[in-house]
């Protein structure tokens, strides 16, 4: 995770403070990305969402003002709905702030093959942004 954490940051060495505790997460955990002298650089959640039968790791990195950078699928566990670790579909969610409310087939695309995937995707995005939003974090 932490490599995939540090392609979002110019810093060369990056460590990871998990704050989860100041927030109640139900699937995941957020943790502080910091840089040197402990300089905050944005913030990273590692959640776990469920697909058809099974479920998917994901990973959403934010700046230090809650803003989405990047979003990644980590590991995906079904043999079919995998599509929707694509970085153009996951790119929807880029740029987003923490107002930001996503509705599958209105502002998110369908995926042929991945719907269940791609609404759970969706929720849980929209409830990790409103658990930040009222969280003492923002």
């Amino acid at each position: 995770m932490s490599k995939a954490v540090a392609q979002n940051f110019p810093e060369s060495q990056i460590q990871l403070r998990d704050v989860s505790g100041d927030v109640n997460f139900e699937y995941g955990q957020l943790f502080q990305v910091l840089g040197q002298n402990e300089l905050l650089l944005g913030y990273a959640f590692l959640g776990n969402a469920p697909s058809k039968t099974d479920t998917f790791d994901y990973l959403v990195v934010f700046d230090k003002t809650f803003i989405i950078k990047n979003i990644k699928v980590l590991v995906y566990r079904e043999d079919y709905g995998g599509e929707i670790g694509s970085k153009r579909w996951l790119r929807q969610f880029t740029g987003k702030d923490l107002s930001a409310h996503f509705d599958y087939g209105q502002n998110i695309a369908a995926i042929s093959g991945a719907t269940i995937s791609v609404r759970s995707m969706t929720r849980a995005i929209n409830s990790l942004l409103s658990d930040i939003l009222k969280s003492p974090l923002y």
